[in-house]
């Protein structure tokens, strides 16, 4: 029943999160159709542009955009994590899976000149993911060999990361529609940590206990069945050139949407990464703890068109 409840309680929540988030998407999509409906009848394309000395605060629209999309097609994919700030590192180690996309949806810029300004991006993320999993509780199985109870075993994944890009813009066009073209110096960073908690302890006579189906037993040494309590490394970074070309059009005084395409050559390395394995040494008679090299470090040359800045995005411009 409790379950039931739980169950309920958190689907009402997620309804009531997309029905919060779909509002201030719309309220955002809104705005410079309202600011232009309040604008003189006659305006000039001069009155949208900023001028020499404005500050502009800009953000990325690509995963609001996917979140709008897939909530009004009605698809279970909305998989963003809305408590990441600014976005993902630029990098992904050896310990990660698949390539990982810079998506840094803070920017900043001030305008030397109505064609000319000095841009930064950033971008961070501090993730935590804490998976539980149900075994079988091993003591209690022992004594009563139909018994159901069960102990929980948990993995730990830390990310912390962040990118930063700074760098010149120079602008083109007179019309609301501007072309933008960029070039930054970039430098990114990323770590990841694994920890691993299991509810059945290694002991002399359990010397292999049931663990989830995510963790298997190894051979180490005197140790003929370890398995892991943590994998980490040196941390990832990166540095680069990051060149960008694109466009801006100004939907209302000082309020523009658009897009960017970067091409960047960046070098990466990563460094050694550890793995911490515990098992029953039949030797010693004893439980014992070991950590080891598992993999060198490693270095990658990077050239492509990488989203070092949001390829879709808002700006907001002020004045001083």
């Amino acid at each position: 029943m409790l379950n039931a409840n739980n169950h309920i309680l958190s689907k009402f929540k997620r309804y009531n999160m997309k029905k919060i988030l779909s509002i201030l998407l719309l309220a955002t999509f809104s705005l410079p159709i309202i600011a232009q409906e309040a604008a003189p009848e006659k305006a000039y394309a001069s009155d949208y542009l900023p001028q020499t000395g404005n500050f502009a605060i800009g953000f990325s629209a690509n995963p609001f955009v996917n979140y709008l999309g897939n909530f009004f097609n009605g698809s279970t994919a909305n998989n963003y994590k809305f408590d990441e700030v600014g976005g993902q590192p630029l990098f992904t180690n050896q310990l990660s899976s698949g390539v990982q996309y810079p998506v840094v949806s803070i920017t900043g810029k001030y305008l030397t000149s109505e064609k000319s300004a000095i841009r930064v991006n950033a971008g961070l993320i501090l993730e935590r993911d804490n998976s539980s999993f149900f075994v079988q509780d091993d003591k209690e199985v022992a004594i009563n060999p139909l018994s159901e109870a069960q102990v929980t075993d948990n993995i730990i994944s830390k990310f912390n990361g962040g990118t930063i890009a700074l760098g010149l813009e120079k602008r083109f066009g007179t019309g609301r529609l501007q072309g933008i073209l960029a070039g930054s110096l970039a430098y990114a960073f990323q770590t990841e940590k694994y920890n691993f908690k299991y509810g059945n302890a290694i002991t002399d006579i359990n010397q292999t206990p049931s663990v989830n189906a995510s963790v298997s037993y190894t051979a180490h040494g005197q140790i003929a069945n370890a398995r892991p309590t943590s994998v980490y490394n040196d941390g990832t970074h990166g540095t680069g050139i990051v060149g960008a070309i694109g466009m801006e059009y100004f939907l209302a005084p000082k309020v523009s949407f658009g897009a960017e395409v970067n091409l960047s050559l960046l070098y990466a390395w990563t460094g050694k990464t550890y793995t911490t394995i515990e098992g029953f040494n039949a030797s010693t008679n004893e439980v014992e703890e070991h950590t080891d090299l598992t993999s060198p470090s490693s270095s990658d040359l990077i050239f492509g068109t990488q989203n070092i800045g949001a390829n879709l995005f808002f700006n907001f411009y002020f004045d001083k």
